[in-house]
Order: C-alpha cells, then structure tokens, then sequence
C-alpha cells in the first residue's frame, strides 16, 4: 500500500477523501471524533506545503441536494479544530475556481459529495470532474473504504494514490489484530450485523482464544442452534457460518442468563433468567448477572481485546447495564484494547475507561469487512 509520506505534496492539490459522517444537531457538530481524528493528515499536508481539498460524504442524502446534510457545519467546526479558515466549496464550478486561487498550506472542503448520483454510482464521468480538480489523491477514510464508490474506488484509479495517515494506522492495527496481536485474543461481538459479524468469527476461530457473543448477535446465533428464545429479534439463514463452532466450544461463549421482558420501551417489568427458561411471550433485552462476570472475567484475563457492538438494547437505559458492565472490566486488565462502533464509544467514555482503551476505530461495517478478508477494494486499489 502506497503511502502518503512516499511523495511530494508541496504546491499540488492533493484530494483528500476523509469520512466526516458525524452527527449535526441544531446545525452543528454533536461529536468530532471522525474529524479530530483526521487532523494529523491534514496537518502532514499543510506542513508539506500541499493544497488539501478534502472530499466526504453526511448521511444518505440519496443524489439529491438536501440542506440539512450539507458539509458547511463540519467546515465551521473543522476552521476552529485547525485554527484557521478552512475553505468551503458548494459545487464543482466554485471548486475549480477556487482550487486555483489557494496557497500552499490551506484547506478547503468540498460539499457533500453523496448529493451527486455519481459518488454511490461510481459515475466515471463524475468521477474525472473530481479528478481534474487535483494531481494526488489520499484515502484517509477507512469507515467507506468497503464502499465502491466513486471518490473512494474509481478516483484513485485516475490519480496518483495514497494512503493517509488514520488509513495506515486502521491498517496496522487490524492486520496486526488477524495475524499477531499478543494472546489470549478475545473478541466480544454483540449487536446488529450479525452476518458480518458471524463471517469474521468463522473465518478468524482458530486464531482467537475467545469470542463473547451478546445483543441480537447472540438471539440469532441461539435461535440457530435451536433454542427458544421467545419473541426476540434475531436473523435467520446464518447456519451456514457457525456450522464449524459449536456452543460446546471452548473459545465460544454465549449469554448463560439474559433479562427479558414484554416490550422494549421499559414499560413492564423485567427478569433476569437462565438463557433455557426464556418464556414465548419475552424479549430478551440485555445479558444478565451471570453473563455479566463470566465475560469480565475473560477480559480480565486476555492479553488482546477487540469489542464491536453492545450487549443488549443500549437505546434503553436499563438494558444498558450489561454493556457498561463490560466497559467497567476493561479497566481491570493490562490487555491491549481495540474498540469500534458509537455505542461502544460512548460507554467506555462514560465509565472513565478511556485510558484503559489502546485504539479507538474510525470503521465500522469497513472494520468488520477488512477482519473477515484481510483487505477492501477502497485498500486494494492503492497498491496497484
């Protein structure tokens, strides 16, 4: 993989395409950390003397313009993270012109590259329009790098292209994490993406020493292997992935005790119960008391922790104990942490376990696929 730091950026407009998918509440920034995390890519550029225009995409505003997912709040907000005016391009013509009129040093963002039916249709005339805009091109953006989308597949083709500096770090982290990281390896899986999720697993079983499974990952996986487990969210058709793992094993482990109740809004009572006396009428909502010290203790006792999704309805206060139980033990073990996802985040912030985490992912479905295969197209065409 090509890398940024193995050209010459000075005085050339270098299209940077980052993921600045962030939440916006009331026209501003709810929470930076995509972007503050792309910092030292821009500042490498600026230090280098490049012309960064940056390239990202907010929500799904499905090729058309829609004003309340324009890229203007994170512009403002990324002027102040940088300490100076970052530059804001509405349309290609404003960009052109622009472009042409900035000095060495200084950023811009470009709009919302998803109001253009071209970026998700990976649109080869769209694409060449982005491309003349610039003479490099970075991938800093691991969170669509599975995408094959216009100015995260097509583009690099057309440009000299290179991996920035969260791209090249999401890289080591990861490959170190399928092919090297220091074991015991445990990995807690629990939320939605249950067939992704169930790939990785599969395909990575005999290099982990354990696998904690909760949240609609651990129904379905339940509901698999033929148990009951009442009216609970789980998807079908993933037999065809644990086929080679089996509840008897080892490294697997499923919740012993989960809480269940009626509804998912916290309206009627709840229960903690063994995961075999759940009744037709239950939901279950969260892992249980039981569950809760089985998983800590292997945490405790891992040299490597990699955790995506939470362990019940985290939405919903009371069913959230189990996973900020978890983010609790992980501030009792000397393993190396990696954590991905926003509910995972969050919780591991709001029990003050931050510095027991070692890497915090910018990916998340990108994250799961570079696990399970070892690389993504948005990765691939840099080391053409």
């Amino acid at each position: 993989m090509k890398k940024i730091q193995d050209t010459d950026v000075k005085s050339k407009v270098v299209l940077v395409r980052e993921d600045y998918n962030v939440p916006l509440m009331g026209g501003r920034v709810a929470d930076d950390f995509r972007i503050r995390a792309s910092l030292p890519t821009l500042q490498y550029l600026k230090e280098h003397g490049a012309r960064t225009l940056i390239l990202s995409h907010l929500g799904r505003p499905d090729g058309e313009v829609k004003k309340e997912l324009s890229l203007r709040p994170v512009a403002e907000h990324l002027s102040k993270l940088v300490g100076e005016e970052v530059l804001f391009f509405e349309s290609y013509a404003k960009a052109q012109k622009g472009v042409s009129g900035m000095k060495n040093g200084q950023i811009a963002l470009y709009e919302n590259i998803r109001f253009n039916p071209g970026e998700e249709g990976a649109d080869e005339k769209f694409t060449k329009k982005l491309a003349s805009l610039g003479s490099i091109y970075v991938n800093d953006a691991f969170g669509v790098s599975h995408r094959r989308h216009a100015s995260v597949y097509v583009l690099p083709q057309l440009l000299p292209a290179y991996a920035g500096l969260i791209l090249q770090k999401e890289v080591a982290t990861f490959d170190r994490l399928r092919e090297g990281a220091a074991r015991p390896i445990t990995y807690i899986m629990g939320g939605a993406k249950v067939e992704t999720k169930i790939r990785v697993v599969e395909k990575l079983i005999n290099n982990i020493d354990a696998v904690c499974f909760g949240g609609l990952l651990a129904n379905s996986i339940l509901a698999a292997k033929g148990l009951s487990i009442g009216k609970s969210l789980y998807e079908k058709d993933i037999e065809k992935y644990i086929d080679n793992f089996e509840l008897t094993d080892n490294a697997v482990h499923l919740p012993v005790d989960v809480v269940v109740a009626k509804d998912f809004e916290g309206r009627t009572p709840s229960r903690v119960t063994a995961v075999g006396d759940i009744r037709e009428d239950e939901i279950i909502l969260d892992i249980g008391h039981d569950t809760i010290k089985l998983f800590s203790d292997i945490i405790k006792n891992s040299k490597t922790v990699f955790w995506n999704g939470p362990m019940g309805l985290f939405e919903v206060a009371q069913y959230a104990k189990g996973t900020y139980a978890l983010a609790e033990a992980l501030k009792e073990t000397t393993a190396e942490v990696i954590i991905g996802g926003g509910e995972i985040t969050r919780a591991v912030d709001e029990v003050g376990a931050v510095d027991a985490v070692s890497y915090i992912s910018t990916g998340g479905g990108a994250m799961l696929e570079y696990l399970a295969e070892g690389t993504l197209p948005g990765i691939e065409v840099l080391e053409k």
